[in-house]
């Protein structure tokens, strides 16, 4: 099993998170940024996340009550898993570089890969208008009927393109990683009308992806 990326102890732990979204600032500044990826509404709840983590693990730093130690595991549980999700979401792939990756302590992609970091299994997907602004997805293990992610994975990863004739999914400019199925697509008023093209692949939870789906079009309701 590879080693967890998620350092062990809550001091090593707060340092690492707190880098990460000290060096997305830094990469998302600017009026034009060399990270323009990553929606500010996302940049807000990690930074929240951090926040109400750091707020229960600095009443640790003398002893204190049960209530308070365990609020202090609640929260580190919370941050992990937003962290993580916020991770395999809008770094493991460009802009973000594997010197970035490098400078935050993220593992890059093995360039010899094994059997157990390999992504065999193959998307099937539907994609339908649903309520005005969204689009909902439904995916599942080709070959099988269950809805969902196949054991073991971390979800879908899902490209799209609002507008245009791409049919290349790695030259979609939007995308997202759905944990969950159903999953809903949201959009703005500009982009009512417009089609969607979209491709999925599953990702492993060492950031491996698949091979894509086929592509499907859905117009913005």
């Amino acid at each position: 099993m590879s080693k967890d990326y998620i350092p062990r102890t809550d001091a090593d732990f707060n340092q690492f998170f707190k880098r990460i979204t000290q060096y997305v600032a830094v990469k998302c500044a600017g009026a034009s940024p060399e990270w323009d990826h990553i929606p500010k509404s996302d940049r807000t709840a990690i930074n929240d996340v951090y926040g109400g983590w750091y707020s229960a693990y600095a009443l640790t730093f003398q002893p204190q009550p049960k209530p308070v130690m365990q609020e202090k595991t609640r929260q580190r549980g919370t941050a992990e898993k937003a962290l993580r999700h916020f991770v395999n979401r809008f770094l493991r792939y460009e802009p973000v570089t594997n010197l970035d990756r490098d400078n935050i302590g993220i593992p890059n992609r093995s360039l010899t890969r094994s059997p157990q970091g390999e992504v065999t299994k193959l998307v099937a997907f539907e994609a339908e208008s649903w309520k005005v602004y969204m689009i909902r997805t439904k995916f599942r293990e080709q070959g099988t009927k269950r809805r969902g992610k196949p054991r073991g994975y971390y979800g879908a990863y899902i490209a799209y393109e609002v507008g245009g004739d791409a049919t290349d999914p790695e030259k979609f400019t939007r995308n997202t990683v759905a944990t969950k199925s159903p999953h809903i697509i949201k959009f703005t008023a500009e982009d009512r009308g417009k089609t969607v093209h979209l491709a999925m692949r599953w990702q492993n939870m060492t950031g491996s992806t698949g091979v894509w789906s086929e592509t499907q079009s859905v117009i913005v309701p």
